[in-house]
């Protein structure tokens, strides 16, 4: 009985401290992000994506599971959206960002490959991640998605090049 006490308390124990599952990422919202991106969060500031959320309540459409997926960052899916939850924010396509703000916060050590291996999601120019997630015909609003024409609403870079 004592064994199979103590595996069960091992168990436990390495479900609770397993890196994936305790450190398992979370939304910190663009403000964060805007610490060290600001040219970034200016132009998105200025986006459509800023305002996604607003346009589809005004819309009607706040409350159709459909549309709130791709108008909002790190909602599950379930309960009410928060304030820190709407729009179409940076970690909507970044990823979350608690693990890669930390590394990024690290500027002596910090390097891309680094960031990407805490979380970090640079989408690639071809626009498939873009369609993968929301511009696809599951939207109700579906238009063909012409990526490099979308680019130009959007683009953003980042405000001094680091070494990497």
């Amino acid at each position: 009985m004592k064994k199979l006490i103590w595996l069960a308390a091992t168990l436990a124990m390495l479900v609770a401290f397993t890196p994936g599952h305790a450190d398992a990422a979370k939304y910190v919202g663009s403000k964060k992000c805007k610490m060290c991106h600001k040219k970034a969060y200016k132009a998105w500031q200025g986006s459509k994506h800023a305002h996604a959320f607003e346009v589809m309540e005004k819309e009607g459409a706040a409350s159709k599971p459909e549309c709130v997926k791709c108008h909002t960052t790190g909602y599950s899916g379930s309960g009410e959206v928060s304030n820190k939850q709407k729009n179409v924010q940076c970690e909507r396509c970044h990823g979350a960002g608690s693990g890669y703000f930390k590394v990024m916060m690290k500027k002596k050590s910090y390097t891309t490959e680094k960031a990407k291996a805490a979380g970090l999601i640079m989408p690639g120019k071809d626009g498939k991640f873009c369609t993968d997630n929301c511009h696809n015909s599951e939207s109700p609003n579906y238009k063909e998605f012409n990526f490099d024409e979308r680019w130009g609403q959007i683009k953003h870079t980042l405000d001094k090049p680091r070494a990497h």
